[in-house]
C-alpha cells in the first residue's frame, strides 16, 4: 500500500519537482527574502505529509483489522493451586474447563473460548484483588471454583456489584444461599446442610445411633456438627461427646482414645484434607474401626484414597458424583485421569457440567448479557453425566440428585481410586426438599 502511495505521487508531482524517493527530510534550503519558501515548496512538503501520513494510515487500518479481533468469552478459574484444597480444586478445576470448552467446540457466539486461571491461596483478599482485576480490566464474564467458602462469600458479593457470574463448586456453607445469596450466584454442587443431612440419616440406620464427634476447630467445622446433632437426636440417638484438636494437629491419640472410651457406635470425624488423613490412618492403627464406624460428612476422593479402604470400609459417603456412577462418567474420568493421572473429585466434575451449561445459555439467549445469560441458565434445564432435569432455584442452588455410597473393603476394591460402592440415589426433591421459611431474600420476594 506505501509502494503504491509513492507510485502515484511520482506520477502527480508538479512538473520539474524531484521524485519522492529523492526528497530530502526537510525542504530544501532556497534563498529567498526573509527566508520564506515558495508556493510550491510549502505545497510538496504538505503533500508529502499527508501522502506518507494517508499511506501509513492505510497500512495501519490494515494492521488493526487483523489485530481488532473479536473479544473473547473470558472464564476466570479462581482455586487453590497449592494449599490445603488443591486436590480438591486446584489445577485439575482448570484442566476441566479447558476440556468443557474443547468439548464445545471452543467457540460460543463466533467469540473463541478462553480460560485463565489463579491462586486465591486461601486468602479472601487476595481473591478479591485477582477477581476484581478479571472483571474490570481483563474482561472476565465468569468466575468458578472458588474453593474454600470465606473466598466464595467474598466473590460472590463482587460478582453481584459488577453484575457478572460467579458459579461456586466446592465451597460448601449455606450462607451462599441464605443471608448472602445473590442474583448472579449459582452453588452447582451442595451445601454443608444437605450433605450431612443424607450422610446423617444413612448412617443412623447402617453405622449406630450413639456418636462421638472428632471437630476441628473451625467455623466450619461447628456448623456441620450443630447440624449433625439434632438430626442425630431426633432420629432417637445420641452425641456422648466431642473432642475439638486444632487444625493441623497431627497426633490424635488422645482424642481416639477418648472417643474408644465413650463406647459410642459412630466416630463422626468433622476433618479435611491432611487432618483427615491422618486421624483416619491412626483409627486403623489404634483398631478404633473394629469397635466404631468412622462417618465423615464431607469425605473427598483424593482424601479416601490417601487413607484406603481399611480405614474407609463401611463408612457412608453423600455426594452429586462419583467417577465410577455410571458409563458416561468413567468416559469423562478416563479422559480427565489420562491428563492428570488421577480421577475427577466432585468440584472437578461440576465444573466441567457448570460450563457445558453457560455455554448452551449463551448460545441460547445470543447474548453474553448477564442478566439475559442468568435467565436462559435458570429456565433451561440441567442434564449431564450426573444430573437429571436438574434447574437452578432462586437462591442460585442447583437442585438435583445426591448419590450415596459405603466404602468398599480392601478385598472389593480393585484399584487405588476403586474406593466407593453405590447404595442408593436420592431424588432432587429430597435431596433439596422446598424451604418452609427460607431466609435468602430472593425466595420471599
Amino acid at each position: 500500500m506505501v509502494a503504491a502511495a509513492f507510485a502515484w505521487l511520482r506520477r502527480s508531482r508538479p512538473k520539474g519537482c524531484p521524485a519522492p524517493a529523492s526528497l530530502p527530510l526537510r525542504a530544501p534550503a532556497i534563498k529567498r527574502p526573509n527566508n520564506t519558501p515558495h508556493l510550491w515548496e510549502v505545497s510538496m512538503v504538505s503533500r508529502r505529509t499527508v501522502l506518507f501520513g494517508g499511506a501509513l494510515a492505510l497500512t495501519g487500518a490494515g494492521s488493526g483489522r487483523a489485530s481488532a479481533q473479536v473479544q473473547p468469552i473470558k472464564i476466570g478459574v479462581l482455586e487453590d493451586m497449592s494449599g490445603v484444597f488443591s486436590d480438591l480444586g486446584g489445577n485439575g478445576t482448570t484442566i476441566a474447563a479447558r476440556m468443557a470448552v474443547e468439548d464445545f467446540g471452543g467457540k460460543v457466539l463466533g467469540r473463541p473460548i478462553e480460560i485463565v486461571s489463579g491462586d486465591h491461596q486461601n486468602k479472601p483478599d487476595l481473591a478479591l484483588s485477582i477477581a476484581r482485576k478479571w472483571y474490570d480490566i481483563e474482561g472476565v464474564g465468569l468466575i468458578t471454583g472458588l474453593t474454600n467458602s470465606a473466598v466464595a462469600l467474598g466473590v460472590q458479593k463482587l460478582a453481584a456489584d459488577k453484575n457478572k457470574i460467579n458459579i461456586v463448586q466446592n465451597a460448601s456453607t449455606d450462607v451462599l444461599i441464605e443471608q448472602d445469596c445473590s442474583p448472579n450466584a449459582i452453588i452447582w454442587n451442595w451445601t454443608a446442610r444437605t450433605i450431612v443431612r443424607l450422610t446423617v440419616e444413612m448412617a443412623m440406620k447402617t453405622s449406630g445411633k450413639t456418636w462421638y464427634f472428632i471437630v476441628s476447630d473451625y467455623a466450619g467445622g461447628r456448623i456441620m456438627e450443630d447440624e449433625a446433632t439434632p438430626l442425630i437426636k431426633s432420629a432417637g440417638g445420641a452425641v456422648l461427646g466431642t473432642s475439638r484438636p486444632p487444625v493441623g494437629e497431627a497426633d490424635f491419640a488422645s482424642h481416639l482414645l477418648t472417643a474408644q472410651a465413650s463406647k459410642a457406635e459412630v466416630l463422626g470425624v468433622v476433618t479435611f484434607g491432611q487432618d483427615f488423613v491422618n486421624l483416619l490412618r491412626q483409627c486403623v492403627d489404634f483398631g478404633i474401626v473394629r469397635t466404631m464406624r468412622p462417618v465423615a460428612p464431607f469425605a473427598f476422593h483424593s482424601d479416601l484414597k490417601a487413607v484406603g479402604p481399611q480405614g474407609i470400609q463401611g463408612m457412608p459417603v453423600a455426594a452429586p458424583f462419583y467417577w465410577d456412577l455410571n458409563p458416561e462418567t468413567r468416559a469423562f474420568s478416563d479422559r480427565f485421569r489420562k491428563l492428570t493421572g488421577r480421577p475427577p473429585d466432585v468440584g472437578h466434575a461440576g465444573t466441567y457440567n457448570a460450563l457445558i451449561h453457560y455455554f448452551k445459555s449463551l448460545k441460547a439467549a445470543n447474548t453474553d448479557q448477564t442478566a439475559d445469560v442468568l435467565a436462559a441458565m435458570r429456565k433451561m434445564p440441567i442434564n449431564d453425566m450426573s444430573t437429571k432435569d436438574g434447574f437452578i432455584r432462586g437462591d442460585g442452588m442447583v437442585v438435583r440428585q445426591i448419590y450415596r455410597f459405603v466404602g468398599k473393603t480392601p478385598a472389593e476394591s480393585k484399584d487405588p481410586w476403586d474406593l466407593l460402592k453405590f447404595v442408593d440415589t436420592v431424588p432432587k426433591e429430597a435431596a433439596f426438599p422446598e424451604q418452609k421459611d427460607p431466609k435468602c431474600r430472593l425466595l420471599k420476594a
